[in-house]
């Protein structure tokens, strides 16, 4: 089976803006490198999954922008990052779609949905790879139970920005020093390093 590193992704304050829900560029980039230094070092694909309670529409548009900045990443530095695997989000039972990367959360926003997305779909990739690790970020409470199970029944690692709750603080294994995704890199950054000891770059 193909070997893969499995990550969960939170998307209010950790990949996006808190608010807006918007990307940083320049955060992004830094981001993107770091996946393509943990493919390298850990000589596995990373299949990124999107987890997050909100509207279908705005999760299509958030897939559909990180799957542009992938692209473009890849085209500039020569890189093979895979488009997002999975969407999961809050779907209108009346709503129609067809993109196959888009996945129904139960309607919960007290972190239940999250948690039985997670468990189940990561049970189904492990039928379907050869997971070599598992990794979650995220900063809300809502996170705290699906981080509890990627740390502890999946044996993976969690990690955080500065912007989190502390309940995530005390479960996380890496924690970052600035907030939003230049936080999540960094918490990254210290992971790769710690497991893998080079390779550092600059995240100021």
């Amino acid at each position: 089976m193909e070997k893969k590193i499995v990550i969960f992704i939170d998307l209010e304050g950790t990949l996006t803006s808190e608010n807006e829900l918007e990307f940083k560029e320049k955060d992004m980039e830094k981001f993107l490198e770091q996946l393509s230094l943990l493919e390298k070092k850990g000589n596995a694909k990373v299949a990124i999954n999107l987890v997050s309670p909100i509207p279908v529409n705005s999760m299509v548009r958030i897939k559909n922008e990180l799957n542009k900045y992938i692209n473009d990443y890849n085209k500039k530095y020569k890189k093979d990052l895979k488009k997002v695997e999975s969407a999961a989000c809050s779907i209108d039972d009346e709503y129609e779609y067809t993109d196959s990367a888009i996945v129904p959360l139960p309607n919960s926003y007290n972190g239940s949905s999250k948690n039985f997305f997670v468990t189940s779909w990561h049970k189904l990739l492990k039928e379907r790879y050869n997971i070599s690790n598992c990794i979650y970020i995220g900063n809300g409470l809502n996170d705290h139970d699906a981080m509890l199970y990627i740390r502890n029944q999946a044996k993976g690692i969690v990690l955080c920005p500065a912007n989190s709750h502390y309940s995530v603080k005390d479960v996380a294994n890496y924690i970052g020093e600035s907030n939003e995704l230049l936080g999540v890199t960094q918490a990254m950054d210290k992971y790769i390093n710690e497991r893998y000891l080079d390779d550092r770059i600059n995240l100021e």
